[in-house]
């Protein structure tokens, strides 16, 4: 039980970071933090967007992507920009098993939504993985 108490505070606290770091001035309509199942670990959205729907089909959008790219022969992605009914997306992995979802009007360009993946993820202590702390070299960091 102490265990499942410790990352119950764990997530919280990461929750606390994520959700403080948000601009609510800004102009992101959602702002999503999940495991790559799917499971929320932080969700904002200006509109009430159900977190459970959306961080399912955040993480089902990223792993389409992936697979369909590995499916034209490309390597596997560390982020996607995705412009679509009004909408630019960018989803990027925090870590391997750790996603970020960005949503704004169709007018941000992907460097916006880009650094401001990368300044959101610096306001967040996210758990490390044993795979994420061994990766080290080109292409494991934020895209440029």
């Amino acid at each position: 039980m102490e265990q499942r108490v410790s990352r119950a505070a764990r997530r919280g606290d990461l929750a606390t970071q994520f959700l403080s770091a948000i601009d609510l001035n800004g102009p992101l309509e959602a702002a999503l933090l999940l495991k790559r199942s799917g499971t929320p670990l932080a969700a904002w959205s200006r509109r009430g967007a159900p977190t459970d729907v959306a961080t399912v089909m955040a993480a089902t959008l990223e792993g389409s992507l992936e697979t369909l790219v590995e499916a034209f022969g490309g390597p596997s992605t560390r982020a996607a920009f995705i412009k679509t009914g009004g909408w630019s997306i960018y989803v990027t992995k925090a870590e391997p098993q750790t996603l970020l979802l960005l949503a704004g009007p169709s007018v941000l360009p992907e460097s916006f939504l880009q650094d401001e993946a990368e300044r959101l993820l610096r306001r967040v202590s996210l758990p490390r993985t044993p795979a994420a702390s061994r990766e080290t070299g080109p292409g494991t960091g934020p895209r440029a």
